[in-house]
């Protein structure tokens, strides 16, 4: 049986069995894009390229879901059983929450697949406002729920966790960049980068719609429209409602 090796900081760790290695990347310390190299071949290669580990990573695991959660996972302020996995919602909702909110729906959707996942692995002690603060935090939601072991189960992650955050990133920074560096109107900044916000996420609908394709596949409801998407839609609309009255002046 083959031994396993990856890099950490330059300095190469192991060896490990294949089950070691697959329990790393479900717990987050190596990335599917992490590299690693087997004693039989001593070739550098990502895990998601490696089929053996592939198919150990997203193994069947017993079906299907069923978990009670706390009021503070299920909207409204009740608790119910949900056979949810993840925060299963329209991709209408996604796309439509986002432009009336100026893209603040985003944080909440990241806080909805982050506490599904937390309440999953017993990690509820964790704060969201902590764990958001980490630099890569929205990296590191996509990588969990490609990784997924429930969620690939039912069918196989088809989207790029780290493609897709660096895609996201780096059209937010173009976006902050012309709106510091550009001569137009301070009004005119402010839409655009609202613009830039609500268009951003366009690399949140692959996820989105993969997490929808398992729990159709389960049957499962989407989750009721709640008191906090009602909020996001009132700080988007606020700031976007002034922005309306005195841009006429400005551009005058």
């Amino acid at each position: 049986m083959a031994e396993w090796y990856y890099s950490e900081f330059g300095q190469t760790k192991g060896p490990f069995s294949k089950a070691k290695i697959v329990d790393l990347v479900l717990k987050q310390e190596l990335e599917p894009d992490s590299y690693v190299m087997s004693d039989r071949d001593h070739v550098w290669t990502r895990i998601r390229e490696i089929p053996e580990l592939e198919e150990e990573l997203h193994k069947p695991v017993d079906l299907p879901h069923m978990e009670k959660f706390p009021d503070s996972v299920v909207e409204g302020g009740y608790v119910e059983e949900t056979r949810n996995l993840y925060f299963h919602i329209p991709i209408r909702r996604l796309i439509i929450l986002n432009i009336l909110s100026g893209g603040l729906y985003q944080l909440y959707w990241f806080y909805r697949q982050w506490r599904f996942w937390s309440e999953k692995h017993k990690q509820g002690h964790q704060s969201f406002d902590r764990e958001a603060a980490r630099i890569f935090f929205v990296l590191s939601i996509l990588n969990k729920i490609e990784t997924d072991r429930e969620l690939n189960a039912v069918c196989r992650a088809d989207f790029n966790g780290n493609r897709l955050f660096w895609m996201w990133v780096v059209f937010g920074l173009a976006g902050y960049a012309f709106y510091t560096l550009t001569g137009i109107s301070n009004v005119l900044h402010e839409v655009f980068f609202m613009l830039t916000l609500v268009i951003d996420v366009i690399f949140l609908l692959p996820v989105q719609r993969y997490i929808n394709r398992v729990n159709e596949k389960l049957g499962n409801p989407y989750a009721r429209f709640g008191f906090w998407e009602y909020l996001a839609i009132a700080l988007g609309l606020f700031p976007l409602l002034i922005l309306l009255i005195f841009l006429p002046f400005k551009l005058l």
